[in-house]
């Protein structure tokens, strides 16, 4: 029994051993998991309402079991939470993450993830989108969006002394393709320790994109979000806002 963060992104719940820990401990795949609220479990100073994921059968294409329903086993994941209304929100989040990648992963073959080139092309980053500057660890940083990647460049390929040279590319510190990836602002630089970021959730990592200004990393997640949107959001649905849910045995 230890304290945790939790965070659900696209269809993985990550745990991380502490707040400002940038590698998660763990990653579930909420896909193959069922969830049941529990009552009570047994344990002392029950002061608050759990949840278990179990790992389920139906939901795992290449188990030998499939469509079978198994006897029930020990839960990989039992979560405590003192709040009721908390309880609710991260109960009605992961049951609609589970519905709807299901139903996502029936319409639509996944792809193999294929590693982005690290060269940049000048003359496709001009058809690209400048998202802004910021720090990594103490390291200044270009961002640019441009086809559904997200480059981290140590400079600016928009400056004017750059493209009126000769070069025809540059070496990018990083891409990530915009379909793998999840971000959000780093609400009082609670992970970070910074006052103004946004943090980038990528498989098992967290980045903290820091700024100088709450203004520049509004701006910057507004540009983001409007890609992001653009290259996967066309089959993305916000439940953030959804109601609490009926809570029931296991999930939908």
């Amino acid at each position: 029994k230890c304290r945790e963060v939790m965070v659900v992104h696209s269809r993985w719940l990550s745990r991380y051993s502490g707040m400002k820990k940038s590698r998660a401990t763990q990653q579930i795949n909420l896909t193959n998991f069922s969830l049941a609220v529990e009552e009570n479990t047994g344990m002392e100073q029950y002061d608050g309402y759990e949840f278990s994921l179990y790992e389920d059968a139906r939901y795992i294409a290449d188990h030998e079991h499939e469509h079978k329903q198994l006897p029930p086993a020990e839960p990989l994941l039992r979560v405590r939470i003192h709040e009721f209304a908390l309880f609710a929100k991260v109960v009605c989040e992961i049951r609609a993450t589970m519905s709807y990648y299901r139903l996502y992963d029936t319409m639509f073959e996944a792809q193999p993830a294929d590693e982005a080139p690290l060269a940049l092309q000048l003359s496709i980053a001009s058809a690209g989108k400048r998202l802004g500057v910021a720090k990594i660890g103490w390291s200044k940083r270009h961002f640019v969006a441009v086809h559904g990647l997200l480059y981290q460049l140590k400079e600016d390929p928009f400056a004017a002394d750059i493209t009126t040279t000769t070069t025809t590319e540059m070496e990018a510190v990083c891409v990530w393709d915009l379909q793998r990836i999840d971000f959000v602002l780093d609400e009082n630089g609670k992970r970070s320790g910074a006052k103004f970021a946004v943090l980038i959730l990528c498989d098992d990592k967290t980045v903290p994109l820091k700024f100088n200004a709450g203004p520049d990393a509004v701006q910057f997640y507004s540009a983001l979000k409007q890609e992001w949107s653009s290259t996967r959001g066309h089959y993305y649905v916000d439940f953030s806002s959804a109601d609490a849910p009926v809570i029931m045995d296991d999930a939908a």
